[in-house]
């Protein structure tokens, strides 16, 4: 189970890199063309769905495979990315597709972050190994934060906006193969259905409590 956790992760690790070049290649874009509220409003757009949603997404994803809605967010992302990547090649992208997008990738990724945490007590299935595992998730997340505005600093200048786009794009086919070649150990069962506006409250009052 570790090194299919080392695995999964690797690839998470690697769509983390690419997001972070896409942003970093947003950003420049609007700087060279567009007044710099421009860029505040991409940040802020790619932020609030995430801010708003996160209640929702916690309590639905106990409703769902964790599985199969991990491959539909990394599904929904490599669209995202590919249809950034054509709106560059086509020299047709203005500052609000990059908003549109932005909230569209936040939209994904509250569902998709959530999922990835609870995911990971699913690929341990010694209890003893939870704890390293969950650090090495943190590890690499954090990593990758920081190593991503450099790899995009490197790539601009090589082989252009476009194609940074098109790689972040493929980088989603590593998690996709990594989840779909899973041997997982058989999860807890399913509890009953509970009204999903209850589990949101119950969450709330846990958080406060």
């Amino acid at each position: 189970a570790g090194v299919i956790h080392i695995v999964v992760l690797s690839g998470y690790n690697v769509t983390i890199v690419a997001e972070a070049v896409m942003r970093l290649l947003s950003f420049i874009r609007l700087r060279a063309r567009l007044m710099f509220g421009v860029v505040a409003i991409v940040a802020f757009a790619s932020q609030v769905p995430a801010f708003a949603l996160a209640p929702i997404a916690g309590a639905a994803t106990d409703r769902w495979p964790r599985r199969t809605a991990l491959l539909v967010t990394q599904v929904c992302a490599m669209v995202q990315a590919c249809t950034l990547g054509w709106l560059t090649v086509t020299g047709m992208v203005t500052w609000w597709h990059l908003v549109a997008l932005a909230a569209f990738q936040g939209a994904v990724n509250s569902f998709d972050i959530t999922l990835r945490q609870v995911f990971v007590t699913q690929l341990v299935a010694d209890p003893k190994d939870l704890g390293n595992a969950i650090a090495l998730n943190s590890s690499l997340m954090n990593a990758t934060r920081l190593i991503g505005p450099s790899v995009a600093g490197l790539m601009i200048p090589l082989v252009g906006e476009a194609t940074c786009f098109f790689v972040n794009a493929a980088s989603f086919l590593t998690v996709i193969a990594a989840l779909v070649a899973l041997d997982l150990p058989p999860g807890p069962p399913a509890a009953a259905p509970k009204p999903l506006a209850g589990d949101i409250a119950a969450g709330f009052r846990y958080a406060f409590s």
